[in-house]
């Protein structure tokens, strides 16, 4: 494909996506959440940046839109699906909350409870789907749970446009480090953490020269278990690779202990710490 014609399907897909983002989400209704509690979000319709087609252009760069009729709809149906989600305890700073999207490798589990006073001090909502887990699609359900629970959080709640991350644990790490790819427009920053792809594995792709600066400035944090039999030995290639390409700011953290584990909560807060970084 040519930079010309990578430059006009850009075009289609919004590069300056965000604030279409932003534009459809308003018209989505949401249930307010009760503040440092969990609560229920429901919509029943998606913004249009979630349709299929325009998600398999932005993950697959080169990507032919051929896809007419219901090919070119919506593989979620939002007035079925269930998203949850969280906001401080406390009233937003005067630019909003931060938002972090949150992807589980479980079909119903959520980030450990031990993680709310540290979202608390970062003034960070979260938001995630249920019934979004590792052996469902990428681009036809993950990823368009994914960005309609971000428009749903940010109709529902005062949302800084410029604090919005994506994160996951293991598998749901990997649809992170996808969604970050793709949308660097988007999501300031990427926590990976137990889960990570090589760009050389064919199943992830950089972005389209036209983002490529966006990217270089993303912040990302990695975090993999010392002895992690699952993601240790795509940890450090992972992040030479990001490095050569000329990522400049990459944040990681190898866990004590074996196995393959969430991050405790000051391993979490130090994770925070450096995607929030000015």
């Amino acid at each position: 494909m040519t930079k010309s014609s990578e430059i006009r399907l850009l075009r289609r897909v919004k590069v300056n996506l965000l604030g279409t983002l932003l534009l459809a989400a308003a018209a989505l209704p949401g249930a307010a959440s009760a503040a440092g509690d969990w609560d229920v979000l429901k919509m029943t319709t998606a913004p249009d940046y979630a349709r299929r087609h325009i998600i398999m252009a932005r993950m697959f760069p080169g990507f032919e839109d051929t896809a007419a009729g219901d090919k070119r709809g919506f593989s979620i149906q939002p007035a079925e699906e269930t998203w949850l989600i969280r906001r401080p305890n406390h009233p937003p700073p005067a630019k909003g909350y931060r938002l972090l999207v949150w992807i589980d490798p479980g079909e119903r589990s959520r980030p450990p409870e031990k993680w709310a006073p540290v979202l608390d001090d970062f003034d960070m909502v979260v938001v995630m789907a249920l019934d979004s887990g590792n052996r469902h699609s990428v681009s036809g359900r993950r990823a368009p749970l994914a960005l309609a629970g971000l428009a749903g959080a940010v109709s529902t709640l005062p949302i800084d446009p410029g604090q919005v991350y994506v994160g996951g644990f293991s598998g749901g790490s990997k649809t992170a480090q996808m969604l970050g790819f793709a949308y660097p427009d988007v999501f300031r920053g990427v926590l990976l953490s137990g889960g990570f792809l090589r760009p050389d594995s064919k199943l992830i792709y950089w972005p389209p020269e036209p983002l490529m600066p966006r990217l270089r400035q993303q912040r990302y944090f990695m975090a993999s278990g010392a002895e992690d039999p699952f993601a240790r030995a795509d940890f450090s290639a992972t992040r030479q690779a990001m490095e050569d390409k000329g990522l400049q700011f990459i944040g990681s953290q190898l866990l004590p202990g074996k196995g393959h584990r969430r991050m405790w909560a000051s391993e979490f807060e130090k994770a925070l710490a450096y995607l929030v970084a000015e």
